[in-house]
């Protein structure tokens, strides 16, 4: 995985593959979406352990994941296409814009 600043306050967090589909899989609703919404209990961990994409959405104004060469707009406006462009070559990305500027 790889943390990316990247213009206008954007931030992204990029890897190989897709690690938050495998954790949805096999619940009532299996959508990118539904990583980010709702408290998910972390497979094999403990009591009160979840997953941490709920947090991220909880504090940023804006939200979009790529995947393959799909995206996805969770929260807010869609970053626009120089920050798209700078995770292309990413198979997975989670963009975010925090709540408070950096």
């Amino acid at each position: 995985m790889e943390l990316l600043v990247l213009p206008e306050g954007w931030f992204a967090v990029c890897a190989d593959a897709d690690w938050i589909t495998p954790g949805v899989q096999g619940r009532r609703d299996p959508s990118m979406e539904s990583a980010f919404v709702g408290v998910i209990p972390l497979k094999g961990g403990g009591q009160n352990e979840i997953r941490f994409e709920v947090f991220v959405n909880a504090f940023s104004r804006s939200l979009s994941v790529r995947a393959a060469d799909r995206w996805f707009a969770i929260r807010g406006e869609s970053p626009p296409p120089d920050v798209c462009n700078r995770v292309q070559s990413n198979e997975f990305a989670v963009l975010f814009r925090p709540e408070v500027d950096s």
